[in-house]
């Protein structure tokens, strides 16, 4: 008995060293197809208001600083949903990317694909209120 908690126990331990990676976000298509990034509202990863829509120069700049922020993934847990201030990236095909710090989703015309991304909120509302003002 005792070994099969010792057991368990260290397979937890395990996870957690797994579970705490930290990397850039990984983008579905290549970031050359995004057309479009768009601030948003979002209700849900397929109902969102446009707050702004970023110039072609304002996009590359964006996706500079995007790639700095290190993002998590989640392993374990029911699905969530995007919810509040979030960033959509549209690609030439109009599928789409839609982030905000607690998740991600990846939305075609058929399906939701879950991202489990996650990353620090303040770093990503930073980055987000830099191309609001």
């Amino acid at each position: 008995m005792r070994k099969s908690i010792f057991i368990i126990l260290l397979f937890c331990l395990l996870l957690s060293f797994v579970s705490c990676e930290k990397k850039a976000y990984i983008f579905q298509q290549s970031v050359d197809k995004i057309e479009r990034i768009d601030i948003v509202l979002a209700e849900n990863s397929r109902e969102s208001i446009v707050i702004k829509t970023l110039s072609e120069e304002q996009k590359k700049e964006f996706l500079d600083r995007f790639k700095e922020i290190e993002f998590g993934r989640i392993y374990f847990g029911d699905p969530t949903t995007v919810n509040g201030t979030a960033i959509k990236m549209i690609y030439q095909d109009g599928d789409y990317e839609i982030i905000c710090h607690y998740w991600s989703d990846y939305v075609s015309a058929e399906t939701t694909s879950f991202g489990w991304r996650y990353c620090d909120e303040k770093l990503f509302n930073d980055l987000v209120n830099a191309f609001l003002e």
